[in-house]
């Protein structure tokens, strides 16, 4: 099985009250539309220390971040025959 790299964003939202809270997103289809996976729950002052927050926190997700967030897929057999003989 091959590796590709999870496509993941990290966004920072403001709230009603004028604080800072980070939002991680990903694509499920590798596509442009993204969900939310996970959201801060704490408020910050600033628009920097909530970015910092999330990447401290996403960061931690990974098991190995100098390779980043892995996700598996099926890679075809070298000896597999695309035309099906």
């Amino acid at each position: 099985m091959a590796q590709d790299i999870l496509p993941l964003a990290l966004m920072v939202e403001r709230h009603s009250s004028g604080g800072y809270y980070w939002v991680l997103l990903e694509s499920l289809d590798y596509d442009d539309e993204f969900q939310r996976l996970l959201e801060g729950s704490q408020n910050f002052a600033t628009y920097q220390a909530a970015l910092q927050d999330g990447c401290e926190a996403l960061l931690r997700m990974l098991p190995d971040p100098s390779i980043g967030p892995q996700a598996e897929r099926d890679q075809p057999q070298e000896d597999d025959d695309p035309a099906g003989n």
